[in-house]
């Protein structure tokens, strides 16, 4: 399961990084990963946690400020969480997110001059992934 996972993220991360397009794909491996971790360590509402990511997600992508992909990347890794590990796996993701867009803003504006609204956006998937990923493996061990 964890290997599984890993893989999964790595390679859903690469893609966002290097195209900014998370495959479906990698996604529906994910979910069946997710959906067995789900099942195996009994964690019931992590149903209820994906509908509220889902939620808020879909409020992000309506508001343009995140891309359907992190959408789905996010509600899939939520079923692997009980409802009570989501502020932690929340507040990861911004913090990671956070250093991110710092680095892409050094990295456009400063070093490359790119115009505002000239660069690629922010693949905000890795900080998802990264968010999401550590509050699963603390419930797995």
């Amino acid at each position: 399961m964890l290997l599984i996972l890993t893989c999964c993220l790595v390679y859903i991360c690469y893609c966002d990084v290097t195209v900014r397009r998370i495959p479906n794909r990698w996604l529906l491996v994910l979910l069946g990963n997710t959906l067995i971790i789900n099942i195996v360590m009994g964690i019931y509402s992590g149903w209820l946690t994906a509908l509220v990511v889902f939620g808020m997600t879909a409020i992000l992508v309506e508001a343009n400020v995140f891309g359907a992909g992190d959408s789905k990347l996010a509600t899939v890794l939520a079923l692997a969480l009980p409802l009570s590990s989501l502020p932690f796996a929340l507040w990861l993701t911004v913090m990671v997110g956070g250093g991110l867009a710092v680095f892409y803003w050094l990295k456009y504006r400063l070093i490359k001059r790119k115009l505002k609204g000239m660069d690629p956006g922010l693949p905000y998937g890795l900080a998802i992934a990264i968010g999401f990923y550590i509050p699963i493996i603390v419930q797995l061990l």
